[in-house]
């Protein structure tokens, strides 16, 4: 019954066939898709804990390192702080999904303190300031553990999703109410007026920069680091394959508008948004995109399009619905950690979510993209 304990920097220093054996078929967590994360994402410090007995893989946990706010004003002020003591955030990347994995899904209660004891040495290791375990649900049972043991919760956006239920894009459009309906009819008259097509295309066919500029936009316009290497959607479709698609707006021949889908299984993951705000503002460019993701999921045979954690305005008129997330936290100083819990309940009286917590004071909206 002896447990040993790897921790690894990298998922290319992982067997794929053991790693793929552990997550069996959960969506968005082999090792391919966690190639991909390790590609695209830039400062991205990975983690991984693995956990054997007498030799077997039993569990492995998906972390990484924080050096960094995404925030600028903690960044500022307090920067240099978690860059000498840095935080670990436990999650799958991109996809925003748990990152503790056990051979058997419904042996994790019983694995929990075995997978607490794996963290903490990697904790010890990497002289981690603080540390959060995110994107989980309170009907987990990791979370009644957490609680047990003092851990503080933090809020996280609702993951925002669409189940697939159509033979086609036709059928879906007939299943939406009569006022969805005439406002996709709507939005579509209004796109021809302005000369907006949408297609697939292959990365390889279009000008990277252009894409790029376009991803650009979008982080710029809500005041947040580009968190993404320069050729990515090269990169997702020479990782991905056939299990990517770039999905398109041109104007005039000019590229206005782009957006990736990511499969794994039978889900569909939308990823990596660019606009040009000069041509797509109040023009329902942004509208149609997730109108093709929608299309590109079901005419592919996918199950489930997961849709990201903003913009629910828009996407709730698709059917798409959410599902609440909450994060853990804890700081590996107990006087730090009593002062962190009152200062989340200050942060939380005031509608705001400080430098820890993903979610923001409110949601970004792209309504009138």
């Amino acid at each position: 019954m002896a447990w040993t304990t790897e921790i690894i920097e990298s998922i290319n220093q992982i067997d794929p066939t053991e790693w793929d054996g552990l997550v069996k078929d959960r969506p968005f967590s082999d090792w391919r898709w966690l190639h991909l994360t390790e590609t695209v994402l830039l400062d991205h410090q990975p983690r991984y804990v693995l956990l054997r007995q007498n030799g077997d893989l039993r569990v492995g946990i998906v972390t990484a390192l924080q050096t960094r706010f995404q925030n600028p004003y903690f960044q500022s002020t307090l920067g240099g702080v978690i860059q000498r003591f840095p935080g670990l955030r436990c999650g799958v990347p991109l996809s925003g999904d748990p990152g503790i994995f056990t051979d058997h899904q419904d042996t994790l209660a019983d694995l929990l303190p075995v997978v607490m004891q794996g963290l903490e040495s990697l904790i010890k290791q990497e002289h981690i300031s603080y540390h959060t375990i995110d994107h989980i649900w309170t009907t987990m049972p990791l979370w009644p553990y957490l609680q047990a043991h003092g851990y503080h919760r933090i809020e996280h956006l609702a993951e925002i999703y669409l189940d697939v239920q159509w033979p086609s894009f036709a059928d879906y459009l007939t299943s939406l109410t009569s006022k969805k309906r005439k406002e996709y009819y709507r939005v579509d008259r209004r796109l021809k007026k302005h000369g907006i097509t949408f297609a697939v295309t292959d990365p390889l066919d279009e000008d990277n920069q252009a894409l790029q500029n376009l991803v650009n936009n979008v982080f710029q316009r809500h005041q947040e680091p580009n968190l993404y290497i320069d050729d990515l959607y090269l990169q997702a479709r020479a990782i991905m394959g056939d299990d990517f698609k770039l999905i398109v707006a041109r104007q005039a021949g000019q590229l206005i508008c782009c957006g990736g889908i990511v499969r794994s299984g039978d889900e569909w993951l939308a990823k990596w948004i660019g606009l040009d705000y000069e041509y797509t503002l109040n023009t329902g460019t942004y509208y149609r995109l997730v109108a093709e993701c929608i299309r590109q999921t079901i005419e592919s045979g996918g199950k489930r399009l997961r849709l990201g954690a903003t913009a629910y305005q828009t996407k709730r008129h698709f059917g798409a619905i959410r599902e609440n997330r909450i994060g853990a936290l804890a700081f590996r100083t107990r006087p730090i950690h009593y002062l962190a819990g009152k200062a989340l309940q200050i942060a939380a009286s005031l509608g705001t979510s400080g430098p820890i917590a993903e979610a923001p004071k409110r949601e970004r909206k792209r309504e009138a993209e």
